[in-house]
């Protein structure tokens, strides 16, 4: 899959059963993909669970039904949007950032997509075509659709179905127009990992397709207990198919509980719609209160996982302690989970996900009941199952498929009215259009040539950015021999020559690439060699390029009235920035293709090889412009003059920062460092806060663990002066030291001194480096 991925456009339906590792590989995929990749889901609470955004968000997609006819005749407008893609357009309003974000993306994954529609998915199509002017599905981007089609199916109203039923074989997202004439690439993940059990797993596969054998029938019969309370027994869950009847049942056994009611409240910030939120927002507790932990355990060896159950041990102020089911008590950890936004790096072109709204609370649900639907990707050791009121295919599957061993069965209810509810037949003809794994590797093999010789010959065709600037400089024709702007024609002029030379060289290089791909056996290698080779001699020109933009950048701020004027600059410094990342781009993954090593993104760090490159131009500008040097400055400096010439000729000297930093790297501890160099192991500390402050360190380098710093952040979001170490200390009961509180508060400066650099616009950034 990944290989695909990495080596190819295809569109990838990636599936599997429960248990199979689909959200494993998921999270992979986006930790590792070089590509510029955007992570949706049909719901707000998928979306939340995959890392991701709604597909109605990400494309401001109208909440309609989409008719893909745009002749089709549509019915009044009542309560019921049907939308065409002939009027689809008028219905999205899409701003300049979320064009650029849209015509950067090269991967979509949609998650939980048996929830997907097909209408929606054609809908998507369509504005993909449209805003990034392709003819190819999807605008030209690649898909990869994840998820288990026996579980939750889409919903569609009845109105909507009298539609679509003349456009649409069903309503599952394969049926799509755009997937029926360019089918993706079905692949079927088949180890199962969270049963090691073969009879139970065959037992389940069976279920999944209601096809029980007479012995498993009997054997499941065997399991039922009518009368059984799972609120009354140690360690059982119970799986209901409705919300109501979950929360009843909660909401008896709490108030059966002796003792008073402790409230925690989450802390939420930004924008975090109430749908989205993954537990309830107040939740109130008593000791004795079952609860299941609804994320996995930071630390290793993992202590509980998501799914695990619990039991509110002790409660005092903000202080909550569960008891595990090994026995084991622990503090109850806080977990923020984040609203995101895809938005632009303004420097490098990069897409990056964007923190919007934030909802930090306990990962807790009361557990004495919940439903199976949202049991999805929990696993439990023990279960009591109510099956009365299955109202869909697939439920009864997903309710067993829970457990991790048949052991921990229970039944309240028979299993025959579940299996009275078939699944579709369009479901299981489409399961067999899977692909071998011969056929995966056959795809793999004719697609990545083909794929790679597309990449590389973009990457060097630059007519997009010799026509932007070539109409800036025709636009002088017009200007106003008085303005300010008009100055600049000479150096607008120079600049489109030299970019259309360069055009016009990458045009004839374009041709060479061409040859060597159709040479055969050893292109690859060759293609390679070239790329290297024209690398070293476009990426001085094009710096010759950015250097005179830059010039020129810094002597229009001096000056007033040219708002304009500015726009226009940094609308090229946009295109010039664009173009170079493509070089950059292509010429790291051919390195790395030619070695033999994996398309990862951090090993290949494109946008941070493009950072250094772009600050080493930026650095030419700083001293002349930062610091300028008078006269006064120049004679008082002669004085001293003998002294440092004295002191130059002297090794230099690292600073005490700089030693403890070398020592941290070289391996040693804070405790080894202080004593190598007999100092307090505070001292120490304190050099590797700065040193994190002054950006030389790394997070990781320093020891900072994510799980501590997202349950600290809040407290240093309110904390006032170094007293409030002191507040921070006492709220967190001593768990953690001065000397790691001071640690990881110098990581929190770090990050939001980087997210506000960021934040701001390319002007405002630019012009703090040209000041």
């Amino acid at each position: 899959i990944k290989q695909l991925i990495a080596h190819s456009k295809h569109n990838i339906f990636l599936t599997g059963k429960a248990g199979t590792g689909k959200t494993t590989l998921l999270r992979q995929i986006v930790q590792e993909t070089y590509k510029a990749c955007v992570v949706a889901a049909p719901t707000g609470i998928a979306a939340l669970n995959a890392g991701g955004v709604t597909l109605h968000s990400l494309l401001q997609l109208p909440l309609g039904t989409f008719i893909p006819d745009s002749s089709a005749q549509l019915p009044e407008q009542g309560q019921q949007l049907f939308v065409t893609p002939a009027t689809l357009r008028r219905h999205v309003h899409l701003r300049e950032q979320k064009v650029r974000l849209l015509q950067a993306m090269e991967l979509l994954i949609i998650d939980e997509v048996s929830m997907l529609r097909a209408d929606t998915l054609d809908m998507v199509d369509t504005l993909l075509r449209s805003v990034r002017r392709s003819p190819l599905p999807f605008g030209g981007v690649q898909l990869l659709f994840i998820g288990d089609m026996l579980q939750l199916p889409p919903v569609v109203k009845p109105q909507e179905q009298e539609r679509l039923r003349l456009y649409y074989e069903s309503n599952f997202f394969f049926d799509a127009q755009v997937l029926r004439q360019y089918p993706p690439i079905h692949v079927q993940l088949e180890k199962v990992y969270r049963q090691q059990d073969q009879r139970f797993v065959t037992l389940l596969n069976h279920l999944r397709y209601n096809e029980t054998t007479p012995s498993e029938r009997a054997w499941l019969e065997r399991r039922v207990q009518r009368t059984f309370d799972a609120s009354r027994t140690e360690g059982y869950v119970c799986l209901t198919t409705h919300n109501q009847r979950a929360e009843e049942i909660n909401r008896r056994a709490l108030e059966e509980l002796p003792g008073a009611y402790q409230d925690y409240h989450a802390q939420i910030s930004g924008d975090f719609p109430e749908q989205l939120y993954p537990v309830d927002p107040m939740l109130s507790l008593k000791v004795g209160t079952r609860v299941m932990l609804i994320k996995n355990d930071s630390e290793t060896p993992r202590r509980y996982y998501n799914g695990s159950l619990a039991t509110v041990e002790e409660m005092s102020g903000e202080e909550l302690l569960l008891r595990l089911e090994t026995g084991e008590v622990i503090e109850a950890p806080l977990y923020t989970w984040h609203n995101e936004r895809y938005g632009l790096d303004e420097e490098t072109g990069d897409m990056q996900p964007e923190v919007i709204g934030t909802f930090r609370h306990y990962p807790l649900r009361l557990a004495w009941a919940i439903t199976i639907h949202k049991s999805q990707g929990l696993t439990f050791e023990r279960a009591a199952i109510d099956l009365e009121a299955v109202f869909s295919s697939g439920q009864a599957y997903v309710a067993l498929s829970r457990l991790r061993s048949p052991e921990g069965l229970i039944l309240i209810s028979e299993l025959d009215r579940g299996h009275q509810i078939a699944v579709p037949q369009r479901l299981l003809s489409y399961e067999e259009t899977a692909a071998s794994d011969s056929q995966l590797a056959e795809c793999l093999s004719s697609a990545q040539r083909d794929y790679w010789q597309e990449q590389t010959l973009a990457a060097f065709r630059w007519a997009g950015c010799a026509q932007r600037f070539r109409t800036h400089a025709f636009s002088y024709h017009i200007e106003s021999e008085r303005s300010a702007k008009s100055s600049f024609g000479d150096w607008a002029a120079e600049a489109s020559a030299t970019i259309e030379e360069l055009h016009q060289i990458a045009e004839r290089f374009v041709l060479q690439l061409q040859q060597l791909w159709a040479s055969g056996e050893g292109a690859l290698e060759a293609v390679a060699l070239r790329i290297e080779e024209a690398a070293a001699y476009f990426v001085p020109r094009w710096r010759e390029v950015m250097r005179s933009l830059l010039e020129t950048q810094r002597k229009v701020r001096g000056m007033r009235k040219v708002k304009e004027f500015q726009a226009e600059l940094d609308e090229l410094h946009g295109q010039l920035i664009q173009t170079l990342r493509g070089l950059f781009r292509i010429q790291g993954i051919m390195q790395a293709l030619r070695a033999g090593q994996p398309l990862l993104r951090e090993q290949l760090d494109i946008d941070g090889r493009l950072k250094r490159w772009l600050e080493g131009i930026y650095s030419e500008f700083k001293t002349p412009y930062i610091v300028p040097e008078s006269k006064e400055s120049s004679a008082g400096k002669q004085k001293g003059s003998k002294q440092k010439e004295a002191s130059s000729t002297s090794e230099p000297k690292l600073g005490t920062q700089e030693q403890t930093l070398e020592l941290l790297r070289s391996g040693k501890s804070i405790n080894q460092i202080a004593k190598a160099r007999d100092l307090a192991p505070s001292t120490i500390a304190g050099h590797i806060a700065q040193l994190m402050e002054r950006g030389l360190l790394s997070e990781r380098e320093a020891g900072i663990k994510p799980a501590i710093y997202d349950e600290l952040t809040p407290h240093f979001e309110h904390m006032r002066g170094e007293q409030g170490f002191k507040a921070i200390y006492e709220a967190t009961e001593g768990s953690y030291s001065y000397q790691e509180l001071r640690l990881y508060h110098a990581a929190f400066l770090h990050r939001q001194r980087v997210a506000a650099a960021e934040a701001k616009a390319r002007e405002l950034a630019e012009q703090r480096l040209f000041e």
